[in-house]
């Protein structure tokens, strides 16, 4: 029989995947907590006491879209080869939910609750004290901003490698 945390880890889960799949069925994620407290199981006032308010839950979909990316290219080590972990990376954002992950950090950024989960300072700190030519923090911004244009259409995966071989070489991005 589960244990009372088990129980809790599940349903919270639960949560998370269910608003994850509406957000990218709605494209945004701007959605009601019905349909998704529908999709998880659970009543909206399970919701609320799983997630203080709705920065929670989004804050939450976004650590969990960091941990799937994560995962997706868990293969390539940013300490090891920098750039090949940038390119696995933006590979994985050009997918649906890379939109949804920028749209929760727009929503995040403007309530002011952003600070868990801000690409930027997630790429500086899985980029701090790899082997890159230049500056972290203004690959780390080249990168987002790739990324974001990825993820909403305004570049495609062949923008990817000028990117990567201007990276490697220590040429002119962005």
């Amino acid at each position: 029989m589960p244990t009372q945390i088990e129980r809790r880890d599940a349903t919270r889960s639960a949560i998370v995947d269910a608003a994850r799949a509406e957000f990218v069925a709605a494209g945004s994620p701007d959605v009601a907590l019905e349909p998704i407290a529908d999709a998880a199981g659970v009543t909206k006032g399970t919701i609320h006491y799983h997630f203080v308010n709705r920065a929670g839950l989004l804050a939450a979909v976004a650590t969990s879209i960091f941990r799937t990316m994560e995962a997706r290219i868990a293969g390539t080590d940013p300490d090891a080869d920098a750039v090949a972990y940038i390119e696995a990376l933006l590979v994985a954002q050009s997918a649906p939910v890379g939109a949804i992950l920028f749209m929760i950090g727009d929503e995040l950024a403007r309530s002011g609750e952003l600070a868990p989960v801000d690409p930027y300072a997630y790429l500086c700190r899985r980029l701090a004290g790899a082997a890159v030519i230049g500056s972290v923090e203004v690959i780390a911004a080249a990168v987002v901003q790739l990324a974001r244009q990825l993820a909403f259409g305004l570049a495609d995966e062949a923008d990817i490698p000028g990117f990567v071989a201007a990276l490697r070489t220590g040429g002119r991005i962005g």
